[in-house]
């Protein structure tokens, strides 16, 4: 208490002083209509200034919001588009198209995620996801985003889920040129490079050209046909063999992930049973 009170004394003149010059600007503001309209102004520009900043503030933190809503709506699109669906039947003759309508079926459906880290330097890179079992994610499942081709799920816990970085040395894709059709085995062969993958086994035979557009060829049952993964930037015949390498500039800037999409193919287990049937020796 005897602390306040030598404060007070000791800066009770400028106390004062701020006291004597707030009345008088009060007075003179009540009291004359030219410095009243002023006042007015100045507040209106310096409260709409806080208020413009504030409703900056504000919109940004709705951003992440506004974001997990699109990215949720771009997953049920993406279920929407033909190579997310199954026709049952192959149509060979017009009398069965309209049949073949009444039997097209849901393949792949899509859970959207985000990125919570994400490496880039290593050999072998990997990425979390803020999805997980709970939400119907499994090891084996493919990730993409808007922009590529991302990886595959590795591990899932109940709320997250670590995915093979498609920067990754064991990582293999099947790929397709979108134009010609012809398909090889996308690789990561060069650490350090997170830009570029290679493309190899392309028979001799491909019609390949710079600039032409790479794509998942559909041959697994992990992504479906056409979700874009690069462009060819060149290409030679890998030595010693009758193939073409291929270097493939990524599309998906690697280092700057944040949504991506999580592929379910609802019929996996069918596909995964036909293979694991085929590879099996045959009773006598």
């Amino acid at each position: 208490m005897y602390g306040l009170i030598a404060i007070l004394n000791r800066y009770s003149g400028i106390i004062t002083f701020v006291i004597l010059e707030a009345v008088c600007m009060y007075l003179v503001v009540k009291y004359n209509k030219n410095q009243q309209e002023i006042y007015l102004n100045s507040a209106n520009t310096i409260s709409g200034a806080i208020y413009q900043q504030y409703n900056k503030i504000m919109q940004f933190a709705e951003l992440s919001v506004v974001a997990d809503s699109m990215a949720e709506e771009n997953a049920r699109l993406y279920a929407r588009l033909g190579n997310a669906k199954f026709n049952e039947y192959l149509v060979k003759d017009s009398t069965l198209v309209r049949d073949s309508l009444n039997h097209i079926r849901q393949q792949y459906v899509y859970t959207s995620a985000l990125v919570i880290n994400n490496s880039i330097s290593l050999a072998n890179n990997y990425i979390t996801i803020n999805r997980g079992s709970k939400h119907g994610i499994a090891p084996g499942m493919g990730v993409f985003s808007s922009r590529g081709v991302i990886g595959v799920v590795r591990s899932v816990s109940e709320n997250f889920a670590q995915v093979i970085s498609v920067l990754h040395q064991q990582t293999r894709i099947s790929a397709s040129l979108k134009n010609s059709g012809y398909f090889g085995t996308l690789r990561w062969k060069e650490q350090g490079d997170i830009s570029h993958m290679t493309l190899e086994t392309l028979p001799k035979q491909t019609i390949i050209n710079k600039g032409d557009t790479v794509q998942t060829s559909g041959y697994s049952y992990i992504f479906p046909e056409g979700l874009l993964i690069g462009t060819i930037e060149r290409y030679d015949v890998e030595p010693g063999s009758n193939y073409y390498a291929a270097q493939v500039k990524l599309f998906e800037d690697m280092g700057r992930l944040k949504y991506v999409y999580v592929i379910n193919n609802l019929l996996r287990k069918e596909q995964e049973k036909l293979i694991q049937s085929e590879t099996l020796p045959q009773k006598k």
